[in-house]
């Protein structure tokens, strides 16, 4: 975080007012995402429910179940190969960090490069 926020840029910050005493959480809560450079990227206004429910998919299908699944069989397929385990690890984690084209333009980036794949 502290990274982006150097760069001018910021992680993107979620949102979400469970209770009000003050009558201004939400703005309060805005004003923590602008201290800390999330608003540079974008405030989601959520619910704690949601949020939950999202943050248990990404980690359970996407870093669990989806990356592993991808890693597992890219590092089969480099194996079959003649690769050494150590250049199929390399080329897995450096490709998945050179795809920042999946976050940096949103969901019209996506679009693009899974159009592109499936050409």
């Amino acid at each position: 975080m502290r990274s982006e926020f150097e760069k001018g840029g910021g992680v993107p910050c979620l949102l979400a007012v469970h209770q009000n005493a003050s009558g201004k959480a939400r703005e309060i809560g805005l004003a923590w995402a602008r201290g800390i450079g999330g608003a540079r990227s974008g405030v989601i206004e959520t619910t704690f429910k949601d949020e939950c429910e999202t943050d248990l998919f990404g980690e359970q299908a996407v870093l669990c179940g989806g990356l592993s699944a991808f890693y597992q069989g890219r590092i089969r397929n480099i194996d079959r190969g003649g690769l050494s385990a150590e250049m199929a690890y390399f080329e897995c984690v450096h490709e998945v960090k050179l795809h920042r084209r999946f976050d940096l333009p949103g969901r019209a980036g996506l679009h693009a490069v899974l159009h592109l794949q499936h050409r």
